[in-house]
């Protein structure tokens, strides 16, 4: 323990320090594969860096100790490390972070972070955030996010929320929030939520609230507490009462 903890701050030291001076970084590589301490541009094997600014393309190993300068991401083909943090402008593989992972486009593959993951653009694959786990653009894959799990536009696959689930657009799956799940367009699947489920404008699936569920169309199944409502409405419904979303009776 105390040879690893000796080499461990030595690799650190080093990583503080080279990106101040004249040398970048220092290659202990072969034809570019090997070992780089330092802010590399492109690596095979394993790169170690405090933060990064050049680097491009790094396949393999990329493990940092804070997010990158502003717009100055690459991309990480294998394992993207943050200690506590990392950053990338698009991940192929897994990106583990004590706080957070973040990728200014796309993040493929399997994403764990602390506090938070997401991307800029898309998120395929399985993402986990303690806090949440958003995209600019489409999630899809799995999700667990001990808060809230969004997507700007699609959400496709199953999310797991400790508070709510969402989409700009539309949902298609499974989702699970501790409070509530929406989709600013059409619901098509299964949701279980504490409060209440809503679509801007179709829900088709089962969908269960302990409050509420409505959509302008509802297709499937609707089971909740307090009241179901829609204007056009082909389904089941399980609820002490119905609200009609045309004329606003009950």
């Amino acid at each position: 323990m105390r040879r690893f903890t000796s080499l461990f701050l030595f690799v650190l030291t080093l990583m503080m320090t080279l990106p101040a001076t004249a040398q970048e970084s220092l290659d202990l590589t072969v034809g570019g594969v090997g070992l780089s301490i330092g802010d590399s541009e492109e690596v095979v094997g394993l790169r170690l860096n405090f933060r990064d600014q050049r680097m491009k393309k790094v396949t393999g190993v990329n493990a940092t100790i804070w997010m990158p300068h502003k717009d100055r991401g690459g991309n990480v083909h294998g394992l993207a490390l943050g200690l506590p943090a990392t950053g990338v402008d698009n991940l192929y593989g897994v990106g583990y972070g004590i706080l957070g992972v973040g990728a200014k486009n796309d993040l493929h593959g399997l994403a764990f972070g602390g506090l938070g993951a997401g991307a800029g653009r898309d998120v395929t694959g399985l993402a986990v955030g303690g806090l949440g786990v958003g995209a600019g653009n489409d999630v899809k894959g799995i999700v667990l996010a001990g808060l809230g799990a969004g997507a700007g536009r699609d959400l496709k696959g199953i999310v797991l929320a400790g508070v709510g689930a969402g989409a700009g657009r539309d949902i298609t799956g499974i989702a699970i929030g501790g409070i509530g799940a929406g989709a600013g367009r059409d619901f098509v699947g299964v949701s279980l939520s504490a409060v209440g489920t809503g679509a801007g404008q179709r829900l088709v699936g089962l969908h269960i609230a302990g409050v509420g569920v409505g959509a302008p169309t509802v297709r499937g199944i609707m089971i909740s507490g307090v009241a179901a409502g829609g204007v056009d409405v082909h389904a089941l419904s399980f609820a002490p009462a119905y609200f009609n979303v045309r004329d606003g009776g009950g």
